[in-house]
């Protein structure tokens, strides 16, 4: 098949797996364990339900954020706090609003769609750019949507969002357009908390392409750390505490070290999930990135060990398993390596089944209000 085709079977993808996810939502809300028999799928019906999901999870604090701001107090780290949640999702939201007569959560799931098919867009076409065979790029793109969680993508949280400005600031530096590349850079670290821990392979690659060779370039490298500057100046001037971002996330356990994650681990193996955490599918992920990491390594593709070793290493140096499949789906490089290493059909089948077998459960879960499927 040629470029344009297979671009307009990832369109068609993405759209059957928007439809699916969407009734899987509807059908698990209008569910109901007492009544089973009053199951009736009516547009009337599924949008309150849908307006619940979409609103479950970080995409709460997301649209909170964009409707009221952030909190104006004093730091204390005593409760849970908006400011753990980094601003471009939020900005962009409330701008949308706009055209949505202030309906946040639509506006939350036009952006989270649309960045999400954006995303798949380009990194089919950067896949290709790296010298990749068709078939492998349009592999990559599809594993993005058969993740396990790729249900959560097409929420109002920062997952699509976040993929997609990585991929085009990776995108633009391979193409050695090093200011655009660093601004866009710049952005998605003020995206997610976690955004911050790719910088070291893109100034990897900065130095291993010897861009420095180029003084502009030097001076547009500079502009990355200007969105985190921007909003750590910001949350000072609100809590007084520059660092609150990061100085808020003990409440969300996230300070504990490794060894409180070998024994949170060990203690919870024999749960399918605990509260907000989906433990076995999580510690998967957790080992398959260090695995892909080390694959890269053989491979000696640098660049991308270094993208995926320090995300994963420093997630699990906070001490716990929540969200780690999230985290991982949210590295672009994962699919990458799966469209190079799942070439033959009978692995390749045997991760779409598995995988979409977890990602319909998954989903069903979320519709249902399971906590630990919202993570």
């Amino acid at each position: 098949m040629n470029k344009t085709s297979l671009l307009g079977s990832l369109l068609l993808a993405f759209l059957i797996w928007r439809v699916i996810t969407l009734l899987i939502f509807s059908s698990a809300g209008l569910y109901s364990p007492v009544h089973p028999e009053h199951l009736r799928f009516s547009y009337a019906r599924a949008l309150p339900v849908l307006a619940k999901v979409f609103s479950t999870g970080d995409a709460s604090w997301y649209l909170d954020i964009a409707a009221n701001g952030y909190k104006q107090e004093q730091f204390s780290n005593k409760d849970q706090s908006n400011w753990a949640f980094f601003p471009v999702l939020p900005i962009l939201i409330h701008g949308a609003s706009y055209l949505t007569a202030d309906n946040y959560i639509l506006a939350g799931a036009i952006i989270a769609n649309i960045a999400l098919l954006a995303a798949l867009i380009l990194l089919f076409k950067f896949i290709l750019s790296l010298g990749r065979d068709i078939e492998t790029a349009w592999r990559a793109a599809l594993f993005v949507l058969v993740f396990p969680t790729s249900y959560l993508i097409g929420l109002p949280f920062t997952e699509s969002l976040f993929l997609f400005l990585s991929i085009l600031a990776f995108s633009l530096a391979f193409k050695d357009r090093w200011f655009w590349a660093s601004l866009i850079m710049s952005i998605a670290v003020t995206t997610r908390p976690t955004g911050i821990l790719i910088l070291p392979a893109f100034f990897w690659h900065f130095i291993q392409s010897r861009a420095y060779q180029n003084k502009y370039n030097i001076l547009a490298l500079s502009i990355t750390p200007l969105g985190i500057i921007t909003f750590a100046w910001h949350l000072n001037n609100l809590t007084g505490n520059y660092f609150a971002f990061l100085d808020i996330q003990k409440n969300w356990g996230r300070n504990n070290g490794f060894f409180n994650l070998l024994n949170f681990t060990s203690e919870n193996l024999n749960l399918a999930g605990t509260c907000w955490n989906f433990v076995w599918l999580n510690l998967i992920a957790a080992l398959s990135g260090l695995a892909i990491t080390i694959w890269f390594l053989k491979k000696k593709e640098y660049v991308w060990a270094i993208y995926l070793f320090v995300p994963i290493v420093i997630a699990l140096a906070t001490g716990n398993l929540i969200s780690f499949a999230r985290i991982i789906g949210g590295l672009f490089p994962i699919y990458l390596a799966l469209a190079d290493i799942l070439r033959r059909p009978a692995l390749l089948y045997l991760f779409l089944s598995v995988s979409s077998g977890l990602l319909f459960i998954l989903t069903l879960l979320c519709g249902l209000g399971i906590t630990f499927a919202m993570t």
